[in-house]
């Protein structure tokens, strides 16, 4: 309000200096101009000012919103590529084989399953982690208005939150704007998961190769010549298909992941605990006869994949979850194995943007 005034006031006198150098002789207008340009001369400084700087804001606030925006776009696209893989995999493991028709078909159903659900998934960005919880919980920028405009419920309590079909955590509570995730890497949070071995496996792997390779292609800098990168392309594309070469699907042992992040307290790792993984159970997708075939399951090994296993009723099968890092030994009188284990999904800690599954 003061600021209007004062520039009310100077266009007065502006005005009044004016009046008086059209009357006033040529010496003397030209003296009262050159007094009152340096006269108002802060003020027109002062406003340059004022606009370079909301200009600058204003230019800020664009770019943010800009790659916003692209980094959204690289999410969907990396998305769909991401399921177009799925899918090539999922028609390679029909014709892989085996001789098990049955076994054949549930793999495959949750393989399908896991795509579905990347379908029909809502990209979401982090927008805000507590310090006091950062490896426990975090906001995302979806909520309850998202779901309006998709005529369906997708945020959820309970909706995985999943990149690249790696766990990262579940909706806990939905705001209009917005909904807090709890993370995998949070102690409260107790996935149920199995244990499996083979192609599965190695499909993880390929992944993360895949996504290596494509990054390297274009640092050229970190090459002596072109024949080093081309040498060391050839190892990766031998060890990619090595990777696709196994017919084993092993399901191994079921049991708990939980993380071992606490609220007031940010984690220095992401180590998993498992508790409970053992054998002795025949369920919907492992047959008596499996079981039999897998008898000195010794078996659990660093290296094994942990995937969700669908029986915990919120998260569905499929859904990468850990690696095995160590594997305790049995103890005296114990039925069940306890292990550790680091998460699929990328860095938890530095994550930006994640998809939102339906609830199961």
């Amino acid at each position: 309000m003061i600021s209007k005034r004062i520039h009310y006031v100077s266009f007065v006198i502006f005005g009044f200096i004016l009046f008086l150098a059209l009357i006033f002789p040529k010496v003397a207008s030209e003296k009262i101009r050159i007094w009152t340009v340096g006269l108002f001369a802060p003020c027109n400084k002062s406003a340059d000012l004022d606009k370079e700087k909301n200009d600058s804001s204003k230019l800020v606030l664009e770019l943010e919103h800009l790659r916003n925006q692209l980094e959204t776009v690289r999410e969907w696209l990396l998305s769909e590529e991401w399921v177009e893989r799925q899918i090539k995999r999922l028609e390679m493991l029909k014709d892989n084989g085996e001789s098990d028709a049955e076994t054949i078909k549930k793999r495959s159903k949750t393989f399908a399953d896991v795509i579905r659900f990347q379908m029909e998934a809502v990209a979401a960005k982090v927008i805000f982690r507590e310090p006091i919880s950062w490896s426990t919980t975090l906001w995302i920028d979806v909520g309850k208005r998202e779901n309006r405009k998709l005529g369906r419920e997708v945020i959820a309590k309970n909706s995985p939150v999943v990149v690249e079909g790696c766990l990262v955590g579940v909706v806990e509570a939905v705001e209009e704007e917005r909904s807090r995730v709890r993370l995998l890497t949070d102690s409260k949070l107790v996935p149920s998961v199995r244990a499996v071995r083979g192609l599965f496996q190695n499909y993880y792997f390929l992944d993360q190769l895949e996504s290596f390779m494509r990054a390297l292609f274009y640092r050229k800098d970190l090459f002596a010549d072109q024949g080093e990168k081309e040498r060391l392309f050839q190892s990766l594309t031998v060890l990619k298909t090595r990777l696709l070469e196994t017919n084993e699907n092993a399901l191994l042992a079921k049991g708990e992941i939980r993380g071992s992040a606490f609220p007031l307290w940010r984690s220095k790792n992401q180590r998993l605990k498992g508790v409970g993984f053992h054998y002795n159970s025949v369920d919907a997708d492992t047959s008596s006869k499996e079981l039999q075939q897998d008898k000195n399951f010794s078996s659990l090994k660093e290296g094994d994949l942990l995937v969700t296993s669908g029986i915990d009723g919120i998260f569905p099968a499929g859904l990468q979850v850990g690696i095995i890092t160590r594997i305790y030994p049995l103890r005296e009188g114990a039925v069940s194995y306890e292990i550790e284990a680091i998460p699929a999904a990328k860095d938890i800690d530095e994550i930006r943007s994640v998809f939102v599954f339906p609830p199961s």
